[in-house]
């Protein structure tokens, strides 16, 4: 699990110049996102992983760094079906931006869904 939020955290610090190395668009990780459950099990995994795992990252980063806000606050029993469901709403709503990075993508559908007060 640790590994995986590491993973992502490289994955949302944008390289060195003007280009963000990306791994998902927004394209690509709702193909996976929408895919049934009994047609490509695996694709919901990676879709809900994914999801957590930007999820877990942002948390992380805000243990890590005793002074940052949070800008997700998700309640505790979120579940990973809800995450998908944001994310979903997200992207359905905003068809324009399914090119940008995925995981930007994600922290903005989760940052509106669950705003910190």
């Amino acid at each position: 699990m640790a590994i995986r939020a590491v993973i992502l955290v490289l994955a949302l610090v944008p390289s060195v110049g003007s280009a963000q190395m990306t791994f998902f668009s927004g394209n690509q990780l709702m193909e996976d996102c929408n895919k049934p459950g009994n047609v490509s099990v695996g694709a919901y995994n990676s879709c809900v992983m994914y999801l957590a795992g930007v999820h877990d990252a942002h948390s992380t980063l805000v243990a890590s760094r005793g002074s940052s806000k949070p800008i997700i606050c998700a309640p505790s029993n979120t579940t990973l079906r809800q995450l998908r469901r944001v994310f979903l709403n997200h992207i359905a709503t905003n068809p324009q931006d399914r090119h940008r990075a995925a995981a930007g993508l994600t922290l903005t559908a989760f940052e509106k869904a669950w705003p910190c007060k």
